[in-house]
């Protein structure tokens, strides 16, 4: 699928789960760091401490970005160096600038695991930065990220579904061939159900092997699904539909959800990409029709939030990205109160694309309103 930034125009073609789009601004720095060596340090054990290194666009991802890792063991800090990359040359390092950010835990079968996350501000917009991971004494390899351009222009991204069954085996092979279909992509989005049982992190590992390195370079946009949600029996928070805390690691999404919704943190976000808002909802909240307490007051927050966000999205094209589909293409499903709760908005603002997975089938719609087909005008 393309998508016309300049008019507005929707271009149905053959691409697959490829889009075309448009928009905003802008990189810099924040406090001066650690001079920059060449080495790649090791733990105790003789492993490189830091995996899992994951890029997320900031709201305004010309000018800010986060970044998501996993610490084999409890370390002192969650800090990332970085630098303008100018020539390829390692002295541009020499002078990186240091960020902190938080470092915080998760409790697995296995035990504790550690996860770090930092958001870079002040970087320029268009513009090539080298960066690695650390605590401010033991760092992981360089890596390389580029922040969006400052201004409408079109884009490509890709676009991925429910990875969650035979990831390392299945997976990497369909991953690999959409990188080297859309060398171009920009980012991905993750359409929610990235693991069978968000409580497990093998699978998250499974995971991270099947994409390699391409998140530390290529960011990701995540939404939850209802595999995501899933909690070990007895773990706390079994049966609620905010994700595990396990996917809120992995990733640094912008934190501009709804105010005063813990829950909701990092899993209901908007990010403006060249001329395009994106918008991430919880939808697991969203399609239930008895909910308790916790998702009542998830679906009144996110209802209204994205109410205000499409209205202030002006003239840019409105993406919308959730895990359970307005319209199913499986049988026997039918999300009506999602439906419902979602439609209303989506007409008033002119959403132009609607995102989802959960039926493990490929699908898509005619231009629609109220509940039928209307011309492409």
């Amino acid at each position: 699928m393309a998508i016309s930034a300049k008019s507005q125009d929707v271009l149905w073609t053959r691409r697959g789960f490829l889009k075309t789009v448009a928009a905003s601004a802008g990189l810099m720095a924040v406090s001066r760091g650690w001079a920059a060596d060449t080495a790649i340090q090791q733990d105790a054990a003789g492993r490189v401490p830091f995996s899992r290194v994951t890029l997320s666009p900031g709201a305004n991802p010309a000018r800010e970005v986060g970044l998501a890792w996993r610490c084999s063991q409890k370390l002192d800090a969650a800090v990332v160096q970085f630098a303008p990359a100018l020539n390829n040359d390692s002295r541009e390092t020499a002078n990186a600038v240091a960020v902190t950010g938080s470092l915080e835990s998760v409790e697995c079968e296995g035990g504790a695991v550690w996860h770090g996350r930092v958001y870079l501000n002040g970087l320029e917009p268009g513009k090539t930065y080298r960066y690695r991971v650390g605590d401010g004494t033991v760092w992981g390899p360089w890596y390389s990220l580029r922040t969006a351009d400052g201004e409408n222009a079109p884009f490509s991204f890709i676009y991925l579904g429910d990875i969650q069954n035979d990831i390392r085996d299945s997976c990497t092979y369909a991953l690999q061939t959409a990188w080297r279909m859309v060398p171009d992509a920009r980012f991905a989005v993750c359409a929610g159900d990235l693991v069978e049982n968000g409580y497990d992190d093998l699978l998250w590992q499974e995971l991270h092997d099947a994409m390699g390195y391409t998140p530390s370079w290529m960011p990701v946009l995540a939404t939850p699904g209802n595999h995501d949600t899933r909690r070990r029996e007895g773990e706390p928070g079994r049966g609620e539909n905010t994700a595990h805390p396990l996917f809120n690691r992995h990733f640094a999404h912008p934190e501009n959800g709804p105010e005063g919704i813990p829950e909701l943190r990092n899993e209901v976000y908007y990010v403006d990409y060249q001329g395009a808002r994106l918008i991430s909802l919880n939808a697991n909240h969203l399609e239930e029709t008895r909910p308790d307490p916790l998702s009542a007051r998830c679906i009144d927050a996110q209802l209204s939030w994205l109410d205000r966000t499409l209205a202030d999205a002006g003239k840019a094209w409105k993406i919308v990205f959730f895990h359970q589909p307005v319209y199913s293409t499986a049988k026997g499903r039918d999300n009506k109160a999602l439906r419902e709760r979602l439609r209303p908005l989506f007409e008033k603002h002119g959403v132009h694309l609607v995102l989802q997975g959960h039926d493990h089938c490929y699908g898509r719609t005619h231009k629609c309103a109220g509940d039928r087909i209307v011309r492409p005008d």
